[in-house]
């Protein structure tokens, strides 16, 4: 039942409930309430969850005076620490056991919050937050992590943070993430008074309630709740007190205390007389500080020291300033008049209202005095260092700099650093402003100048003063020209101009800093770059790393390489030529691994050398762990795993490490390579086939974890990834607008990677003729995606949309036919070197190029063996290519044509290319009786089961049976009745069924025989495809059943030879695909039965390797012994 007592908050009561049931039935819910100073969020809320006996609140409040960061999250967290210290063991060791498991390393952060944490977790190492922006991803996640584990052994709990409109900008943050989490199951609610807008967008989409003013109605139940009800002269003094309080219940409430204490309400009447002489008559403030007036000197003093300590201090703190008095009484009186409350440890003002009206009636001088003082005590007694700046901070900077500026400079000057770091920047800016003003009365060197500077050009351009940036910087390159300082300048304008996004400005000054340090930066010399690299060089051996704080030509290029990636090709390329070959001259800096990425990237694909690339590919992985920066650490795996990775490495490991590598560089606040490595798994999502609505719902849960962004990383995002984004949903979900003729010109080297879908989906659609257009068009921009995951698939598309429309051509054939050799050339190029990603694009490649301009009878069988590898490896999108060429070069066999459209259609289905789907659906071919069975998506050993299972049950034949014509005729399956048996390749010598001869005439003629015998007919059917017996359907059935069982066979003979087909390709192809060719070779001793010993002496190996190599070899045949693997070799023609 709710409380009665909480007075005029209906509203409040039935949108609490509301949020309680939500809670109870979906595990999580959240309420917004604000409302005016002492309007009673606080109470009213407290209150009303207090009748709700099931559930457990933990409220975490923030004072206005606490300055000290994430005070309400440390609040929170030792909350939940000590719920779990009170958790019986059954529940207590698991869980703690699972949240090291689920959070690891990063638990450490956790110690920042809670003195608790060493209690529980004394064997995870403690993290300290260094910089809040580049950590708070992992952060964000710790805390949840915890919360999300903690709140399930909790039947039922409301997490209530109140008042956060005086918390700071990283607990807000944290705050704003786990109430976006589904996956916390409690119910939140969050006050905050009306003028705070740190929760504007939250209000949209979360239930917000604003608490209003009382009523008189209301005034009325409060004050005899307060007095009695029989007091006389009531509706008076309703009267009165809602005229000075605007109906707000903290006034009214300390009105009638006030009123009290004076007499004027006494023995329940209220003198009328007094009340109108009262000086709080028309002054709501005069109400709070009529109580403070009557205080003695000394509780007045403590109370003034007590707001200068923002609202909270230790209690050996204030034992130190106020030695000379009897603190004892002095503290009791003010607990006993309720302007502060004790706990063990601390002195806390009760009312925060209260402590705003006693520091708006402080003067500054008074404030800079007990200032000085507590930062003079703290300072003398050795008190925490960031306690001490905050006061020094508050403080008469003249007084400080004569008393002590030179011991504490450096400190304020971290504490300074530590601000900006950590998003708190108005300390920032008062530090700062201490640090330029002692410089006058103190000695302090030129570096030193410049930093406090460039940290007050960092405070400005944060907080959007671009312009007055902009300025400070011209005059700061004026008075540093020409001084080694100068290079200081350019760092932080890098920063600057990476943070407002201006690509241009980063590289401009990039190139003045290569300059000022003697490096020439010319993007003319691309091609001697290129021929320096293309000259044999010396393979370093190892990496050492070797800390250097100079700023380098690698370091300054490594800065603007994003910059540049945006603003031009050939910057972009000079640049990673350029890295490249300064990594072999700073072999052991910072920066050298990803110069090592750059230079693996270069001889991947543009010398050409694959194992030189592969050299430095494996150097980057096996040196990584080494760099101690994490932020660096990141971005050099961003970029090897977009551009390097994947030419010699697996597509789906690259796929995998991508998506690690993106989550980090959200965690570790590196948005700009988050940018870029979303914009990869776009593309990596494409070249795997993955299912469209997958991959973009993937992307969009990855980007939607975006809280803040800089303006750099905003424009990026909405220029390049959501336009990305649209363009591959609408070009195959919907049947989007494509290119206009008109506007291919248009088209420039920065829109490839987007136009790309466009060119995709147009193939796909079947419009060749406007996709050759946009080809031709940005043929020579294919250097922009050179060395990109995506740029394979462009060649893949453009070679076979040249080749489709080559004989169209008036005009350019040669012109054409060169690219279409040059592409082909890529493609086998790739495959020689590593064959895992790229052989069926190579076989598509070739085989439509044979088709064109070589043997039409190999191009189906090429195309064909690119589908059976594709669908190995789950590719939907070059599974439906490869259908979909088959259907271009197969225009003579309209069952083909029919299987092939068909196959093509599941796999645009299972890709989600809605829009192509329905260019094709209604050309769909429909045969008679299709809907017994969708055959298309029966594996081959389901469609034989299929075919036989309904010879037997619809056509009543008494043998039925699927023979294999590989090297000899085998049974695959065969039916003697009413069930299916199954031994795989059998010799037809052993079935008493078959007759022999009818298979041999079949084989040898590929032409269909019949043998009646009195009322049974003998029935060979042999599969044909590419001049090529496949298999042959044998079957035995009553003679009048014939036409009727023609007509069943040849529904679905067309499918089953297909799949026939392809399964052959498959077995054939495993014995050049799946084994190495040491794994081969000691198969093949295997299987001469040699022993382990045996095969290691013959292939000079160890008795360890063979058994490796053996454990492998079982691995890849799907066995578990010697005996096995040679059966499954020879079934698989292996062996």
């Amino acid at each position: 039942m709710i409380n009665k007592d909480v007075i005029g908050r209906e509203e409040l009561k039935l949108n609490i409930k509301k949020g309680y049931k939500n809670y109870k039935n979906l595990s999580r819910d959240v309420l917004i309430v604000k409302g005016r100073a002492g309007i009673g969020k606080t109470y009213a809320v407290i209150s009303i969850l207090e009748q709700y006996s099931d559930i457990k609140v933990i409220t975490c409040k923030q004072s206005k005076f606490e300055e000290d960061e994430f005070y309400i999250i440390k609040s929170l967290i030792n909350s939940f620490f000590l719920e779990m210290l009170m958790f019986s063991d059954g529940i207590y060791k698991p869980l703690v056991y699972h949240i090291k498991n689920k959070i690891g390393k990063d638990l450490g952060y956790l110690a920042n919050f809670s003195d608790l944490y060493a209690k529980i977790f004394s064997n995870i190492k403690e993290k300290e937050i260094q910089n809040y922006s580049k950590e708070k991803y992992k952060i964000r996640k710790a805390v949840r992590e915890l919360l999300k584990l903690v709140s399930k052994q909790i039947s039922s709990i409301c997490i209530f943070f109140d008042d956060i409109q005086w918390s700071d900008i990283q607990s807000i943050d944290i705050i704003k993430s786990i109430i976006k989490d589904d996956s916390i199951s409690a119910f939140f609610i969050i006050s905050y008074r009306t003028q705070f807008e740190g929760f504007s967008k939250e209000e949209k989409v979360i239930p917000t309630l604003e608490l209003q003013p009382f009523t008189e109605n209301h005034v009325k139940k409060l004050v005899m709740n307060n007095t009695s009800d029989n007091i006389q002269n009531l509706d008076y003094l309703i009267r009165y007190l809602y005229s000075i309080t605007l109906g707000n219940p903290f006034y009214i409430i300390k009105g009638i205390e006030e009123l009290k204490s004076k007499g004027i309400i006494e023995d329940n009447i209220v003198q009328i007389n007094k009340l109108s002489l009262t000086k709080t008559s028309d002054d709501i403030e005069g109400i709070m500080l009529a109580r403070v007036e009557q205080l003695t000197d000394k509780e007045r003093k403590i109370l003034d020291y007590l707001v200068c300590l923002f609202g909270t201090a230790d209690k050996d703190i204030i034992e130190l300033l106020f030695d000379e008095i009897d603190l004892e009484d002095v503290i009791q009186s003010l607990k006993n008049k309720h302007f502060i409350f004790e706990t063990p440890e601390k002195y806390i003002f009760t009312h925060d209202i209260i402590l705003e009206y006693i520091l708006e009636n402080l003067d500054d001088k008074k404030t800079h005095e007990i200032n000085f003082d507590i930062a003079y005590t703290l300072n003398k007694n050795d008190f925490d260092t960031r306690d001490f700046v905050k006061n020094i901070i508050n403080t008469n900077t003249k007084t400080w700099m004569q008393s002590f500026a030179k011991d504490w400079f450096d400190e304020v000057y971290i504490f300074a650093q530590h601000s900006i770091n950590n998003q708190s920047y108005e300390n920032c800016k008062k530090a700062v402003d201490i640090l330029e003003k002692a410089q006058t009365s103190i000695e302090i060197d030129e570096v030193t100048k410049l930093n406090i500077r460039l940290l007050l050009l960092k405070y400005k351009y944060i907080k959007g003063c671009f312009k007055e940036v902009e300025n400070m910087f011209d005059g700061l390159q004026n008075q540093y020209m020409g001084h080694p300082l100068i290079l200081g300048v350019y760092d932080e304008m890098l920063s600057f101009y990476k943070y407002t996004g201006k690509d241009q400005e980063v590289i401009n000054i990039g190139k003045h800093m290569l300059d000022h340090i003697g490096y020439d930066y010319n993007v003319e010399n691309i091609n001697p770059l290129l021929t320096d690299l293309f000259k044999p060089y010396d393979l370093p051996k190892k990496f050492e790393l070797v800390k250097n704080e100079e700023i380098t030509p690698l370091y300054i290029l490594y800065q603007i390489m994003p910059s540049a990636k945006n603003v031009s090709v050939n910057d972009f390329l000079y640049i990673i030529l350029a890295m490249a070959k300064l990594s072999l001259e700073e072999k052991d800096s910072e920066y050298t691994l990803f110069g090592y990425a750059a230079l693996s990237y270069v001889e991947f694909n543009m010398i050409n050398r694959f194992e030189y690339g592969k050299y430095f590919s494996d150097m980057v992985l096996k040196n990584i762990e080494k760099l101690e920066n994490d932020e660096l650490k990141t971005e050099v795996l961003s970029f090897y795993l977009t551009f390097v990775h994947h030419w010699s490495n697996n597509l789906l490991e690259t796929t995998r490490l991508l998506e690690e590598i993106n989550t980090q560089c959200l965690e570790n606040g590196i948005i700009t390579y988050f940018s870029y490595t979303i914009a990869s798994l776009l593309f990596v999502y494409s070249t795997i086939g993955k299912n469209i609505d997958e991959s973009i719902v993937l992307i969009n849960e990855r980007t939607s974890k975006l809280y803040d962004v800089t303006l750099s990383e905003s424009s990026f995002i909405s220029k390049y990834i959501n336009p990305m984004l649209t363009s591959y949903s609408n070009n195959f979900k919907y049947d989007s607008h494509t290119i206009d003729n008109r506007n291919i010109e248009n088209i420039e080297a920065h829109d490839l990677i987007s136009v790309w879908f466009e060119i995709l989906s147009l193939f796909l659609k079947g419009n060749i003729k406007h996709a050759f257009e946009i080809v031709t068009a940005v043929t020579s921009m294919f250097e922009e995606a050179k060395g990109h995951i995506v740029y394979t698939d462009i060649n893949l598309i453009a070679g076979l949309i040249r080749m489709i429309h080559h004989q169209e051509l008036d005009y350019g054939k040669e012109e054409n036919l060169k690219e279409i050799e040059r592409i082909k050339n890529y493609f086998e190029n790739l495959v020689k070197n590593f064959r895992d990603n790229h052989l069926p694009r190579h076989l598509y490649i070739s085989g439509l190029f044979e088709y064109n301009f070589g043997n039409k009878y190999l191009s189906l069988g090429l195309i064909n063996e690119g589908i059976t590898l594709s669908k190995e490896k789950e590719n939907y999108l070059l599974i439906a290519i490869g259908n979909f060429l088959a259907l271009k070069i197969n225009t003579e066999n309209e069952t083909l044509k029919h299987y092939y459209k068909n196959e093509m259609l599941l796999y645009f289905e299972k890709l989600g290319a809605t829009a192509v789907v329905n260019i094709y659906k209604d050309q769909k071919i429909q045969r008679k009786n299709e809907s017994i069975v969708d055959v298309y998506s029966l594996t081959k050993d389901e469609l034989c089961r299929y075919i036989l299972d309904t010879l037997y049950e619809e056509f009543d034949s008494v043998y039925s049976a699927v023979i294999m014509t590989d090297d000899q005729p085998r049974i695959a399956f065969e039916n003697n009745g009413a069930t299916i048996n199954y031994d795989q390749y059998r010799e037809i010598k052993n079935s008493k069924s078959i007759n022999g001869d009818l298979i041999t005439y079949s084989m040898r003629t590929k032409e269909e025989i019949v043998s009646k015998n009195n009322d049974v007919c003998s029935k060979c059917v042999p599969l044909n495809l590419s001049d090529t017996v496949v298999g042959i359907l044998y079957l035995k059935y009553p003679k009048n059943k014939d036409l009727q069982i023609a007509e069943f066979i040849n529904q679905y003979s067309s499918d089953l030879t297909i799949k026939l087909y392809n399964d052959k390709n498959d077995r054939n192809s495993i014995s050049h695909e799946l084994l190495s060719p040491r794994e081969l070779g000691i198969l093949k001793l295997l299987f001469k039965g040699k022993s382990n010993k045996e095969i290691g002496e013959i292939e000079n190996i160890s008795i360890g390797t063979v058994k490796s190599h053996l454990s492998n070899i079982y691995g890849k045949l799907e066995v578990n012994s010697r005996v096995k693997a040679v059966e499954k070799a020879k079934e698989l023609n292996i062996l």
